[in-house]
């Protein structure tokens, strides 16, 4: 027999009602995912210690502490001093990996005119970091491109109905004429034959990107470059034609860095690390 009081028992039951009630809120999502963020973080926490000798890494974002480790296998075994980003958005992972992997040179290219605005002024006081208001493509040409209010999803390339369903926020857009030239031209404009490690974010246009880039890529150690799996935009790269263009080159998929999912939650999209296998060590820059 319980000696607990009845309206005791009463109580309890209608909040153990209530929390399971709860799991199925939004607000149990979010409480879930701040618990996951900060085992994440945790995680984090630990290989950074492991793998950075000075106590700064404590100093770093969430963020900052994610890209270190995504991208410290490829700085640690690779010798990456010059970087060439193209559709590198207003900055934020640039400045990032600039801080956590510092030393390096940077040529940032963005071709729409209100994100290259902030790159401009969130990297104006580092020298090594060059901005171009240039899209990277194929050929050298002027393109309407389409610009989301989210403009994480900017793209020279329309939507396909898969990527409304699949991220409903998209949608909100206009567009604009930019200008494109070929990554290897933009590079020897600046005087540039060759960099270590080339990073691809383009909503779809990677293979343009990459048909012109032959001689970068003939010579880059690492290539980091976003996959399709699904159409989530009109006439976009596919997964296969990104790894057969690279693994042409010489370039060997080694890592995937990050999957990106949407409301069905499957993967969708991959950043992955493509590598050569005889490029030389790594060295301190």
């Amino acid at each position: 027999m319980s000696i607990a009081k009845p309206d005791i028992c009463v109580r309890t039951f209608h909040t153990v009602r209530s929390l399971f009630k709860a799991l199925r809120s939004t607000r149990c999502e979010n409480l879930f995912t701040a618990l996951a963020n900060r085992e994440r973080g945790r995680e984090l926490a630990r290989y950074i210690s492991h793998h950075h000798a000075s106590s700064e890494w404590r100093t770093w974002s969430f963020f900052e502490r994610t890209l270190y480790v995504q991208f410290a296998p490829l700085f640690e075994g690779y010798a990456i001093n010059t970087i060439a980003y193209v559709g590198a958005h207003n900055g934020e992972k640039a400045l990032a990996l600039d801080k956590v992997f510092p030393g390096r040179v940077f040529y940032l290219f963005e071709p729409a005119p209100d994100t290259f605005k902030t790159l401009v002024e969130r990297t104006a006081d580092l020298g090594n970091l060059h901005c171009s208001n240039y899209a990277a493509g194929d050929r050298s040409q002027a393109l309407e491109m389409f610009m989301d209010d989210f403009s994480q999803a900017n793209s020279l390339l329309a939507y396909e109905p898969l990527a409304l369903e699949e991220f409903p926020y998209l949608g909100k857009q206009k567009k604009t004429t930019v200008k494109v030239e070929t990554l290897d031209a933009l590079l020897r404009q600046q005087g540039v034959t060759r960099v270590d490690l080339v990073i691809i974010d383009t909503q779809g246009y990677e293979d343009k990107v990459l048909a012109g880039a032959g001689a970068i890529l003939a010579t880059c150690s690492v290539v980091v470059c976003e996959m399709n799996l699904k159409p989530l935009y009109a006439g976009s790269a596919t997964f296969d034609s990104v790894y057969q263009k690279l693994n042409a080159s010489g370039l060997t998929i080694a890592h995937i860095l990050e999957t990106i999912r949407g409301e069905s939650q499957q993967i969708l999209q991959l950043d992955c690390a493509f590598v050569r296998s005889h490029a030389g060590a790594a060295v301190k820059p």
